[in-house]
């Protein structure tokens, strides 16, 4: 059927485990399926500039999962684990860092990395637009190589490939492909009929979609802008940061 399929070729089938850092009470599993992996633009760079060595790519991933906020049930029973000299009102409500561990049961045939920017900053908001060194530096840590492996547990390896990214630009959106027939990267922009759908809402739209625009590219020829010089992966970091396209989705394919 259309969900298995999807479920087939987008799924991340995860298992999360979650202790509380302060009492150390554990949350239930839960195992759910995703369709991409969130990944904050200001959280990323926030855990590179604090790291005392440059992190690869999917050590920032994992690190983005492995904390988190929440609250806690056993800690708001006994307000007294948090001392007495505190007054927050997120501690006294129980809310305190929460430990994560997710485990991948099934590696998918194309990994859906959505970056999150913050408000104010292009789509999401609609006021303003991010600056060309802040694009430049998101860019610079999309890694055209990614092994799941290192970023979830439970599989031995899970090697995927940058094959294709959505921008957002001034209400518009654009698809950067690699097209391995000429070996080049080329550029759709939204007011083609193929990727019309894309540029009907100023919010990144959902995975699948973006699926089927990637489907389509392959199948493209009119229209096609190729991206200026030989189609290297520095020449897509120019244009997007010269044009102020602000990366949302990027898609990568299984190489095993």
């Amino acid at each position: 059927s259309g969900k298995e399929l999807v479920a087939e070729t987008f799924g991340l089938k995860v298992t999360e485990r979650m202790h509380c850092t302060n009492c150390n009470h554990v949350m239930p599993e839960l195992t759910y399926t995703k369709f991409f992996h969130l990944a904050s633009v200001s959280l990323l760079a926030e855990m590179q500039r604090e790291a005392q060595a440059p992190l690869v790519p999917e050590e920032l991933f994992r690190r983005a999962y492995a904390t988190e906020l929440r609250s806690c049930s056993k800690c708001s029973a006994n307000t007294a684990a948090f001392g007495t000299s505190g007054s927050g009102a997120a501690e006294h409500l129980g809310v305190v860092p929460f430990c994560s561990e997710h485990t991948l049961h099934t590696a998918p045939a194309v990994f859906c990395l959505q970056l999150v920017w913050d408000s104010g900053a292009g789509a999401d908001a609609g006021l303003g637009r991010p600056e060309k060194q802040d694009i430049a530096a998101c860019l610079a840590r999309i890694p055209l190589a990614v092994d799941l492996a290192k970023v979830y547990a439970g599989l031995p390896a899970a090697r995927y490939r940058l094959r294709a990214l959505v921008c957002y630009y001034a209400k518009h959106y654009v698809l950067i492909a690699f097209r391995p027939r000429i070996c080049k990267w080329v550029l759709l922009e939204d007011t083609l009929a193929t990727v019309r759908s894309i540029a009907r809402t100023n919010a990144a739209p959902p995975a699948p979609s973006h699926a089927r625009v990637v489907a389509e590219c392959g199948h493209c020829t009119g229209g096609l802008k190729q991206v200026v010089g030989e189609g290297a992966w520095s020449d897509v970091q120019s244009k997007c940061t010269r044009g102020c396209l602000q990366p949302l989705m990027c898609f990568y394919e299984g190489v095993d």
